[in-house]
Protein backbone atom coordinates (compact mmCIF):
# COMPACT_ATOMS: atom_id res chain seq x y z
CA UNK A 1 0.00 0.00 0.00
CA UNK A 2 3.23 2.59 0.92
CA UNK A 3 4.50 1.67 -2.62
CA UNK A 4 1.24 2.42 -3.94
CA UNK A 5 0.65 6.04 -2.32
CA UNK A 6 4.46 6.55 -3.26
CA UNK A 7 3.89 6.16 -6.91
CA UNK A 8 0.18 8.20 -6.44
CA UNK A 9 2.43 10.97 -4.77
CA UNK A 10 5.10 11.26 -7.27
CA UNK A 11 2.39 11.41 -10.28
CA UNK A 12 1.08 14.62 -8.85
CA UNK A 13 4.46 15.79 -7.86
CA UNK A 14 5.41 15.48 -11.48
CA UNK A 15 2.02 16.75 -13.00
CA UNK A 16 2.71 20.14 -10.88
CA UNK A 17 6.30 20.59 -12.29
CA UNK A 18 4.99 19.97 -15.80
CA UNK A 19 2.28 22.45 -15.44
CA UNK A 20 4.83 25.19 -13.97
CA UNK A 21 6.75 24.23 -17.31
CA UNK A 22 3.72 24.73 -19.54
CA UNK A 23 2.52 28.08 -17.30
CA UNK A 24 6.13 29.50 -18.10
CA UNK A 25 5.73 28.69 -22.20
CA UNK A 26 2.33 30.05 -22.19
CA UNK A 27 3.22 33.21 -20.06
CA UNK A 28 5.95 33.69 -21.99
CA UNK A 29 4.63 33.52 -25.42
CA UNK A 30 1.03 35.80 -24.55
CA UNK A 31 3.24 38.49 -22.88
CA UNK A 32 6.20 38.50 -25.17
CA UNK A 33 4.46 38.70 -28.63
CA UNK A 34 1.70 40.85 -27.20
CA UNK A 35 4.39 43.49 -27.00
CA UNK A 36 5.62 43.43 -30.42
CA UNK A 37 2.61 44.38 -31.95
CA UNK A 38 1.67 47.58 -29.43
CA UNK A 39 3.37 51.42 -30.33
CA UNK A 40 4.02 53.06 -27.89
CA UNK A 41 6.44 56.45 -27.79
CA UNK A 42 9.16 54.19 -25.74
CA UNK A 43 9.98 52.45 -29.03
CA UNK A 44 9.81 48.60 -29.65
CA UNK A 45 12.98 48.09 -26.97
CA UNK A 46 11.60 49.70 -24.02
CA UNK A 47 8.36 47.47 -24.86
CA UNK A 48 9.92 44.52 -25.62
CA UNK A 49 12.74 44.72 -21.66
CA UNK A 50 9.37 45.89 -19.98
CA UNK A 51 7.17 42.97 -20.91
CA UNK A 52 10.74 40.54 -20.70
CA UNK A 53 10.98 41.53 -16.81
CA UNK A 54 7.27 41.01 -16.06
CA UNK A 55 7.07 37.47 -18.23
CA UNK A 56 10.37 36.40 -16.30
CA UNK A 57 9.40 37.35 -12.73
CA UNK A 58 5.68 35.96 -14.09
CA UNK A 59 6.52 33.10 -15.01
CA UNK A 60 9.34 32.24 -12.50
CA UNK A 61 6.09 32.87 -9.90
CA UNK A 62 3.76 30.41 -11.51
CA UNK A 63 6.43 27.82 -12.07
CA UNK A 64 7.67 28.12 -8.59
CA UNK A 65 4.19 28.26 -7.63
CA UNK A 66 3.20 24.87 -9.32
CA UNK A 67 5.59 22.82 -8.50
CA UNK A 68 5.81 24.01 -4.46
CA UNK A 69 1.99 22.89 -4.55
CA UNK A 70 3.08 19.60 -6.42
CA UNK A 71 5.77 19.03 -3.71
CA UNK A 72 3.73 19.91 -0.40
CA UNK A 73 1.13 17.16 -1.90
CA UNK A 74 3.76 14.37 -1.92
CA UNK A 75 5.49 15.56 1.21
CA UNK A 76 2.20 15.38 3.04
CA UNK A 77 1.07 12.14 1.18
CA UNK A 78 4.61 10.19 1.61
CA UNK A 79 7.26 12.54 3.74
CA UNK A 80 10.22 13.70 3.10
CA UNK A 81 11.51 13.82 -0.64
CA UNK A 82 13.39 16.24 -2.48
CA UNK A 83 12.02 19.53 -4.44
CA UNK A 84 13.12 17.81 -7.86
CA UNK A 85 10.41 14.70 -9.06
CA UNK A 86 13.53 12.65 -10.48
CA UNK A 87 15.57 12.75 -7.40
Amino acid sequence: MKEILNIFALVIHWLGFLSGLGCVFVVSYFFMYQGFFQESDGGFLLIFWSNLWFTLSFGASLFIGFTGIGWLIRYILYGKIHILPWK
